[in-house]
């Protein structure tokens, strides 16, 4: 059976909210939420109920971001340095500035802090930044991505460590 296509897309706009392996086969589901009242048209868009013994294949486009509201059109002022260390900061902290960094969002295949802090937190597999602990697996996971990313030749916005005696 052949499934007739509208003759132009409907599109649905969703949350991307969670994603999960399905461990049988080597496929991941992605789930998006729709408003509750949006729901009979997003299945209707969507070509009705899914089927067991058909495949129907969508396509999935990123919107653009809102843009940004009540404070002007200006874009973020860059992160000033930090006095210290970074070696000396708890990894939460790290974590947290690096999502403001534009390079670092750019590094993550986003555009800004938000999607940062959403995909940091998902590679560090914590529900908050706050979760990731030195000496768990959350704060291995972060090592292991922050490592990935000074790799490239960033360095985190702060002053060089000062070696003058006071």
């Amino acid at each position: 059976m052949t499934e007739t296509l509208p003759a132009s897309p409907l599109p649905v706009q969703a949350d991307f909210c969670d994603l999960r392996p399905v461990k049988s086969r080597k496929v991941m589901q992605l789930i998006f939420e729709v408003p509750i009242e949006a729901a009979d048209s997003v299945i209707a868009s969507l070509g009705g109920f899914p089927r067991p013994d058909q495949s129907r294949w969508v396509g999935i486009v990123r919107l653009a971001p809102a843009a940004p509201k009540a404070h002007g059109d200006q874009p973020p002022a860059e992160t000033p340095p930090l006095k210290g260390r970074w070696t000396d900061l708890k990894l939460p902290a790290r974590a947290a500035l690096l999502c403001k960094a534009p390079e670092f969002q750019k590094f993550l295949a986003t555009d800004n802090e938000a999607d940062a802090a959403y995909v940091l937190r998902q590679r560090c597999r914590v529900q908050s930044r706050a979760h990731i602990e030195a000496g768990h697996p959350s704060g291995d996971r972060y090592l292991k991505l922050e490592t990935e990313y000074f790799g490239t030749g960033q360095k985190p916005n702060m002053p060089e460590p000062n070696t003058e005696e006071p």
